[in-house]
C-alpha cells in the first residue's frame, strides 16, 4: 500500500473514531456527574417572587419596538415574577395611589438586529382589578363565573383569554368581562368558557372569537373600522345590540 493510501486511511479512521470516543467520554461524565449547571443573570431572576403592595388598578405600559406579555393569576398573595427578557431592558413597578404600573424601559438599540425585545412576566393577585394594558399583551389564567373584570386596551394592546387546542390545556373559565378596546386585538381561544362578554370596539381593533370558545351572551359596540371574526350567532348578537 502506498504510503499516501496509508495517511488517508488513518486519517478516516481518526474521523470516525473521534465521534465515538467523543460521546462515550461525554457519558462517562454524565454518570459520574462530572458537569455544572450555568445559570445566565436572567434565568435566576425569574426564580425569584417579587413582593407587590395591594392595589384597584393595574396599568402595563411599552414602547411600539418592545413585547412586554403579562400572564396573570389570580388567588395568590401579590407578587410578580419575571419568566425572560433581553438583559438590557428592564421592568419599572411602581405605585402611584391605588394604582401600580408595570412599565418596561429598553436598553440600548442595536441597530444591526432586526427582532423585537421581549419582556415576559406572571402577575399574581388575590382580588379582581381594572386593567389598562397600554401596548402590552395580557392573558388570564381564569375568573370565577360570578366575578366581574374590567379590561382596557390601547395602542396595539392585545389580549388573549382561554387556552388553545392542545389536548393536555385545560378548559378556562371566566366570569363577566367587560372591555374596551382602541386600536387592538382581542383574541378568544378555543379552550374558553365564559359567562359574558361586553365589548366596545374603537378605531381600528380586531375580535376574534374561535368557532369552539363558548361564551353565553354577548353584546357591545363595533366602530367602522373594527373587525369582528367568528360564529355567525355572536356577530348576530354584537349587530343586534349595536343597533
Amino acid at each position: 500500500m502506498k504510503t499516501s493510501n496509508k495517511i488517508l486511511l488513518g486519517l478516516i479512521s481518526i474521523l470516525v473514531l473521534l465521534p465515538v470516543l467523543m460521546l462515550v467520554g461525554f457519558k462517562n461524565k454524565i454518570a459520574n456527574k462530572e458537569f455544572t449547571v450555568e445559570t445566565y443573570w436572567w434565568m435566576s431572576n425569574s426564580k425569584k417572587d417579587y413582593a407587590l403592595q395591594p392595589a384597584k388598578f393595574i396599568k402595563l405600559q411599552t414602547p411600539d419596538s418592545i413585547d412586554l406579555k403579562c400572564q396573570l393569576f389570580y388567588g395568590a398573595s401579590d407578587h410578580y415574577k419575571l419568566n425572560g427578557y433581553d438583559d438590557n431592558d428592564s421592568l419599572a413597578v411602581v405605585q402611584i395611589a391605588d394604582t401600580l404600573v408595570f412599565r418596561l424601559i429598553p436598553g440600548p438599540i442595536d441597530g444591526n438586529s432586526n427582532e423585537r425585545s421581549e419582556l415576559s412576566f406572571n402577575l399574581y393577585m388575590p382580588a379582581y382589578h381594572k386593567i389598562l394594558a397600554d401596548g402590552a399583551q395580557l392573558s388570564i389564567d381564569s375568573l370565577n363565573l360570578s366575578d366581574t373584570l374590567h379590561i382596557t386596551l390601547v395602542n396595539k394592546g392585545k389580549l388573549m383569554l382561554g387556552n388553545g387546542e392542545d389536548d393536555e390545556a385545560p378548559m378556562l373559565n371566566y366570569g363577566n368581562i367587560e372591555l374596551t378596546a382602541e386600536n387592538s386585538q382581542v383574541e378568544l381561544l378555543p379552550k374558553l368558557n365564559m359567562q359574558s362578554l361586553k365589548v366596545k370596539l374603537e378605531g381600528n381593533s380586531a375580535l376574534d372569537i374561535d368557532k369552539q370558545a363558548k361564551i353565553r351572551a354577548i353584546s357591545g359596540t363595533v366602530s367602522p373600522g373594527s373587525m369582528v371574526n367568528g360564529p355567525a350567532s355572536y356577530m348576530y348578537q354584537l349587530l343586534f345590540d349595536s343597533n
